[in-house]
């Protein structure tokens, strides 16, 4: 589980929400989620690929115990 929280770190200071938000800007694409931002999706897939998960249902729950935010598992595919 150590392994995920430093991956969570790494990424966070890699990957800033504020990079992601003028890159989306930039692409002129609006997110309107108020839980589930393009960033937090981001992080998801990596965590996805690092842990080779089998899918978004899987994923869905794997993503709290790496101490993402949680979130439905529609909310998700629509994302």
């Amino acid at each position: 589980m150590k392994k995920s929280t430093t991956f969570t770190n790494l990424v966070q200071i890699l990957l800033k929400e504020e990079d992601v938000i003028s890159i989306l800007k930039e692409l002129n694409y609006k997110d309107t989620a108020r839980k589930f931002t393009a960033h937090q999706l981001l992080v998801f897939f990596m965590h996805a690929a690092l842990g080779q998960w089998d899918g978004y249902r899987s994923g869905v729950v794997k993503a709290e115990i790496c101490g993402l935010q949680t979130v439905c598992f529609s909310t998700f595919s629509s994302k």
